[in-house]
């Protein structure tokens, strides 16, 4: 986590107006997070993510929806899962049209 965190000060340095990583590298940090049980810190970089202009706009957009889907399922608890698995169905649902309309496989 700390080579993210090094990264992003590094970033911030350069880019004062885009402090956190977006775009596929802001992608591979929140995977990180959700690979270390914190779908929580995942989604708040999900609001930010979801709010920069970038240059790859659809690729972009569905990274950020699939963060978010993948978030939202991470959240299920027996209380609130049907509304966490709705929600992760209508992030992933974007994020697949996003990725398709963007052309490019990773």
């Amino acid at each position: 986590m700390a080579t993210f965190a090094e990264a992003e000060a590094l970033q911030a340095k350069r880019q004062p107006y885009e402090t956190r990583q977006c775009s596929l590298f802001g992608y591979r940090y929140c995977d990180f997070l959700l690979a270390l049980g914190q779908p929580r810190v995942a989604i708040e970089r999900y609001d930010y993510m979801a709010e920069i202009k970038t240059n790859d706009p659809l690729l972009d957009a569905g990274l950020v929806e699939f963060i978010a889907g993948r978030s939202h399922a991470a959240f299920c608890s027996p209380s609130t899962c049907s509304e966490h698995v709705a929600k992760a169905q209508t992030h992933l649902d974007v994020a697949v049209k996003s990725l398709r309309r963007a052309g490019r496989e990773y």
